[in-house]
């Protein structure tokens, strides 16, 4: 196709497997299908939509600009090749995860988080390690653990149990955790209607508001935000970013609000909180880990994680290799050259790296979605450009020229709308342009070379808990920027490896020195740096 528009219409011919070698692919499908196309592409990121549907013959593809100016794949997950009633559409750093055959069933996890559709509409984040019993597409009971989840008003009337507590909702954002001590429901947007296990009404929940039940005999109490006067602040902050795309921080402002209004209320419960936090706080400096350190270090073994989908990429590379011996496809010869494969997204930035200007951005459209609208957002610019259902995929040009003028993160946001413009699905992912990817990079060995920290513009800035053994099976990490004398931003990346843009041209920091901090939420140890930003240039000390 002749030029770079992007306008419904303006259709470039279908792309076959050899185009799609180029860059860094994105399509809505599940991992399974992502892993065999790696093998036959070599270098693809792929998004999940789920029960979507598949486009007859080829799909359609449109060319897409660069972003003006110029958290990740996300991936459906199937478990040991059986078709669960219960689909995992995105996981980070999930150990131990056992989904049910059938419903009634049970879905738990030993560590890391996971994305999970019950059923249409009906999605919620879970932490690991957790149990939950699913009695149903719209029913289930959190026997441990804790989850964030968003379901719209058209799904209302869902019911989750705790031991604890009983809720349904009318169309809501709330979170829920069950524990020995007891069970916490809080909500965020909506309401629901809460009542204890045994029957007994606690009340109507609404934004900031929940509920809070002991198992030493206090019962059930309604919790509300307004009692606590820093708790507005802090669940605006949950709205702008939004529960589901920061369900970490939504999880910890509930606590917070629950903890401040039981301190505040009720006096004997504030002192088992402070005895809470204390055992905690014993029981992390006493536990047998690793030491943090920042000396170089390679990893013994493969992790649980990277093991589990290792194996099931390998099978279903092994029946492709299969498939294509079958039917003749490289017949004369019993092997093939070598080729790279990275079958772990949890440590591994070529997932979130781009390696070509052509990206191939592919998905599968919801039941019920009528059109869909993409939105690239960078520190530079953004666009938005609408999708009808015939369009299955488009070719994304990142920047004008063959290579990046500057580097740049960009987060993709694909959304769905039926007829009525109602938000269907919305599915995103992020992905990096760094100089490093796109040929030979200067490297200063040394740190009295002026230029080892000096950056003129916004900065990427690469993450990864892996560097250090310590933090190695982190799930999520944190970076904290800091200016001398001025304002501090706290920002969850919700991954453990990736890229963080931080936007410092025209963003209101303004120049000075900043103190950074990288650090791993329940691991100890930190990185820290600091950056002093001037009139014409940056200078960047790393210690």
């Amino acid at each position: 196709m002749a030029g770079t528009g992007c306008g419904v219409g303006q259709a470039s011919p279908p792309v076959t497997g050899g185009e799609a070698q180029k860059g860094a692919g994105i399509r809505f499908r599940s991992v399974a299908a992502a892993a065999a196309a790696l093998v036959a592409a070599g270098a693809g990121v792929w998004l999940a939509a789920g029960e979507g549907r598949q486009a007859a013959g080829a799909w359609v593809a449109q060319r897409m600009p660069p972003v003006a100016g110029s958290q990740s794949p996300v991936a459906s997950f199937p478990v040991a090749g059986r078709q669960s009633p219960v689909e995992v559409i995105q996981s980070w750093g999930s150990r131990g995860l056992e989904v049910p055959e059938s419903l009634p069933g049970t879905l738990r996890m030993t560590g890391g988080r996971i994305k999970a559709r019950l059923a249409p509409g009906v999605e919620m984040i879970l932490f690991g390690p957790f149990e939950m019993e699913v009695k149903s597409p719209k029913e289930a009971k959190l026997l441990s653990g804790r989850l964030v989840a968003d379901i719209p008003a058209e799904r209302g009337g869902f019911t989750l149990r705790t031991p604890d507590l009983e809720m349904w909702d009318y169309g809501a954002v709330f979170c829920a955790s069950a524990t020995d001590e007891g069970s916490d429901i809080f909500v965020f947007k909506g309401e629901a209607q809460v009542v204890e296990a045994c029957g007994e009404p606690v009340d109507i929940c609404r934004a900031g508001e929940g509920a809070r039940a002991r198992r030493d005999g206090s019962g059930a109490v309604k919790v509300e935000a307004e009692v606590w006067p820093h708790a507005a602040g802090m669940l605006a902050r949950v709205e702008k970013t939004g529960a589901a795309k920061d369900p970490a921080d939504a999880l910890q402002v509930a606590a917070r609000i629950s903890d401040e209004w039981a301190r505040l209320r009720m006096p004997e419960e504030a002192w088992r909180i402070s005895e809470r936090h204390r055992l905690a706080a014993a029981l992390q400096s006493s536990a047998d880990s690793a030491q943090f350190s920042k000396e170089p270090w390679v990893r013994p073994t493969a992790s649980a994680y990277q093991e589990e989908h290792s194996m099931r990429k390998g099978s279903v590379a092994a029946v492709a290799a299969a498939s294509a011996l079958i039917t003749g496809v490289g017949a004369s010869s019993g092997s093939s050259l070598p080729l790279r494969i990275d079958t772990s997204p949890v440590h591994n930035l070529n997932w979130s790296t781009l390696f070509d200007n052509e990206v191939p951005l592919q998905w599968e459209w919801p039941d019920g979605a009528a059109s869909a609208t993409l939105t690239v957002t960078g520190m530079r610019g953004s666009f938005v450009t609408n999708f009808p259902p015939e369009t299955t995929g488009c070719v994304w040009s990142p920047f004008a020229a063959a290579v990046p003028r500057e580097e740049e993160v960009y987060e993709l946001t694909l959304s769905f709308f039926d007829s009525g413009e109602n938000e269907v699905e919305t599915l995103d992912a992020k992905l990096a342009a760094v100089a490093g990817a796109f040929g030979a990079v200067e490297v200063d060995t040394g740190l009295s070379d002026r230029r080892w920290g000096k950056v003129k513009t916004n900065a990427v800035i690469p993450y990864d808990a892996a560097w250090a053994e310590a933090t190695a099976d982190a799930a999520a990490s944190r970076i904290v920027i800091e200016k001398a004398g001025g304002a501090a931003q706290e920002y969850l990346t919700g991954d453990a490896s990736g890229y963080f843009g931080w936007k410092l041209l025209n963003s209101g920091w303004g120049y000075g020195v900043f103190a950074l901090t990288l650090d791993f939420p329940g691991f100890d140890g930190a990185w820290e740096a600091t950056l002093e930003y001037i009139p014409g240039g940056t200078i960047l000390k790393v210690r």
